[in-house]
């Protein structure tokens, strides 16, 4: 019996496109995964941590460099390789009731100026059961 060589057309071809668009992932359990892209950006400006900014209003959140000491820093950690990354922060997705079930990868604007990542979140995974029992204590 002969074999045949599988030939993978070119919708499996693994290519080297370069994403330029930082996307950040809300992981469930309030992880925060960021891409190569977003990566770039961090480490060119020497973020090693960030903390988490709020605009109820807006439905938008910033993520900004934090200065050394900073006590609301959340320490971003990068992948050996340095093509993606991220950091954790559980109580502040549960402060602002977040409740997605899934991965959800979200554009960021990056701000040079400031050093920080701004998104706009998804009205349909915010407002929580733990916000609803926060707020009726």
């Amino acid at each position: 019996m002969a074999y045949e060589l599988f030939r993978r057309s070119s919708i499996f071809r693994r290519s080297s496109i370069r994403l330029d668009t930082p996307i950040l992932s809300i992981v469930p359990g309030g992880r925060v995964a960021v891409n190569a892209a977003a990566c770039r950006l961090l480490l060119e400006a020497r973020v090693k941590a960030v903390v988490t900014l709020w605009d109820e209003e807006n439905r938008k959140i910033g993520v900004k460099a934090a200065g050394k000491g900073e006590p609301n820093a959340f320490t971003v950690t990068f992948a050996t390789g340095l093509h993606a990354g991220g950091f954790r922060a559980k109580s502040f997705f549960d402060h602002i009731g977040w409740h997605a079930k899934q991965r959800i990868g979200l554009p960021a604007t990056w701000n040079a100026t400031e050093k920080m990542f701004e998104v706009l979140l998804p009205e349909q995974h915010l407002g929580s059961e733990v916000a609803t029992k926060r707020t009726r204590l």
